[in-house]
């Protein structure tokens, strides 16, 4: 309701529009919404104002709208014709995948970039109220447009709440995958590009990422701009909404930046007159400007830590830069097989003509050729070409299931095989198909409700097993300390007292300290003003074995192979 009161407010006028299919419009105002929230929670942290009571006032107001814009919403008139028995199992087959995703969400926390940087990050401006620079964090001066939603969903709930919030993006996205995939090759092939999108991004949904909200900005500010392209005199209005969408994204992770240049290049393709021009690039900025114009002024470096080589190193040194993309370049692989099918689309007869086709295809083959060259083929950084890759891969499933089952029929006659009547058999193999369906949505449901923990104990329980070291990090917080510096356990930053310092990379990085002696290495933290060390065993051993150790360090609490030490006085 917040959502979809707020983006109503940008799309006004579309409230009565008969053209628009309604799923279409409400998919598109939930998501501008969206923008329009993170706009909002951005400008309270600014003023320092990031707290609960600023929250209710934002959902207030959404509320507000949403019944204000529903009293005035018109139908569409749309064409309704009775599904297919085809586009029957489509759809059941789409509801099926849908559902081994509701219950995702409900699990803490225990992903290892959730509890790294996104969750804490939230955390301490949740505590703060305002944008603090949290350089002991990775990434610290990463735009975050994105995790300000995990912001308030640790104000009004918890970890939990801001998983919801990162399922929701995937879930409008299929929505309006949906929505275009029926508008340009109907309901069938709508059902599998949708069914296909949730089932190459299923990890996720049970995490407080960011890759499903940059997704669905970068797709919903392409179908704004799709929309626009096909009547660029009379919806001006659905361009500076794409502008703003692509913003959204832009302001949320440095990724969307690769497909700016794209945006560019069709705008100005498709307009002339200037001062939509300027206008597109002011939206644009309106929700990203922030964080570039403060990296630029505190770092000297807009793209902080990535600008490095050109605008000179910060908090990163040129070490963590090329150790960040040996990572990159290390995990690298192919995409799901799911999306493959999508390569048969552009030798297609006919698929270059259509404009609906073109479109997708010059935004894949950028998407597709920028994402190898800038990431040597690091998976997760295609996903949010995943929703227009998905539409093509349905088009290609279609083509080669339909060939495929042209070649078996010619096959049939050329032996002269009996053909099949459809009868009760086919009745029945459709009963099967359901049945096992049914039973892996179940299989799936029993194992996600398994890792929901509502009570406390409960939810103790199950990060003690999740969560390498949570016996020791739990026990942290009843020692008085001033600071903490952990080896190894970076994966579990969002349950420990913080400030926690120690990461592979930044002003942290673990090389440079644990290259110290123990005496050093005791100077160093106490010179951080850092009092308790946090140790993983299994990762760094080399620590513990340092000459005269225990003569700066003594334990404070061990379990399961981690130790947290107090640093003697010096």
């Amino acid at each position: 309701m917040v959502f979809f009161g707020l983006g109503a407010m940008l799309c006004w006028q579309d409230l009565k529009s008969r053209q628009l299919p309604n799923l279409f419009r409400f998919g598109l105002m939930c998501v501008a919404g969206l923008g329009v929230s993170i706009c909002g929670l951005q400008l309270f942290a600014l003023a320092g104002w990031l707290n609960l009571v600023s929250i209710s006032v934002l959902a207030v107001l959404g509320v507000g709208l949403a019944i204000a814009a529903l009293g005035k919403w018109v139908p569409a008139e749309e064409k309704r014709s009775p599904f297919s028995p085809a586009e029957k199992i489509a759809c059941l087959v789409f509801i099926a995948v849908v559902l081994r995703t509701v219950l995702m969400p409900f699990r803490p926390a225990t992903s290892w970039d959730g509890v790294m940087y996104h969750l804490p990050h939230a955390l301490q401006w949740a505590e703060s109220g305002t944008l603090s620079v949290n350089s002991w964090l990775r990434f610290a001066w990463f735009p975050y447009n994105y995790d300000l939603l995990y912001t308030a969903a640790l104000l009004i709930w918890d970890d939990v709440l801001a998983h919801l919030f990162h399922a929701l993006a995937g879930w409008l996205c299929a929505l309006l995958i949906y929505q275009i995939g029926r508008q340009i090759a109907g309901r069938i092939q709508a059902f599998i590009a949708a069914g296909i999108w949730i089932s190459v991004t299923g990890f996720y949904y049970g995490t407080a990422f960011i890759d499903l909200g940059l997704s669905l900005f970068v797709f919903a500010a392409c179908v704004a701009f799709w929309f626009w392209a096909g009547s660029p005199q009379q919806r001006t209005r659905w361009l500076f909404i794409a502008a703003f969408l692509l913003g959204v994204a832009a302001g949320s992770k440095y990724l969307p930046l690769i497909y700016v240049p794209l945006f560019i290049a069709g705008l100005l393709a498709l307009e002339r007159r200037y001062r939509t021009v300027l206008l597109s690039a002011l939206f644009f900025l309106l929700p990203c400007v922030y964080w570039y114009a403060r990296n630029l002024l505190m770092t000297g470096d807009p793209f902080d830590p990535f600008g490095g080589p050109v605008f000179g190193f910060f908090d990163w040194n040129p070490g963590d830069y090329a150790g960040q993309f040996e990572y990159a370049h290390t995990h690298a692989g192919w995409p799901p097989w799911l999306l493959w099918p999508a390569l048969v689309v552009p030798f297609l007869r006919g698929a270059w003509k259509d404009f609906n086709w073109r479109l997708i295809l010059i935004f894949s083959v950028y998407s597709v050729v920028l994402w190898y060259l800038s990431s040597g083929g690091y998976v997760r950084f295609l996903v949010p070409a995943f929703p227009v890759l998905a539409i093509m891969s349905a088009r290609g499933w279609v083509c080669l299931v339909t060939a495929a089952g042209r070649k078996i029929g010619q096959t049939a006659v050329a032996t002269r095989l009996r053909s099949v009547r459809p009868g009760s058999e086919h009745r029945w193999v459709l009963v099967a198909f359901l049945l096992i369906l049914a039973g892996l949505v179940s299989d799936k449901l029993i194992r996600d409700w398994d890792h929901i923990k509502a009570s406390a104990a409960g939810r103790d329980a199950y990060l003690q097993e999740k969560i390498h070291g949570y016996a020791v990090i739990k026990q942290l917080s009843e020692f008085p300390h001033k600071g903490i510096y952990q080896f190894g356990l970076e994966d579990a930053i969002f349950y420990m007292p913080q400030p926690v310092w120690g990461d592979h990379f930044g002003p942290g990085r673990y090389r440079d300290m644990a290259a110290l002696s123990a005496e050093a290495l005791a100077e160093k933290l106490d010179s951080m003003g850092i009092d308790v060390l946090l140790i993983s065993h299994s990762d760094w051993p080399q620590v513990e074995a340092k000459q005269n150790f225990h003569q700066y360090f003594e334990v404070l609490v061990s379990s399961d192979g981690v130790t947290a030490y107090r640093l003697n006085r010096l």
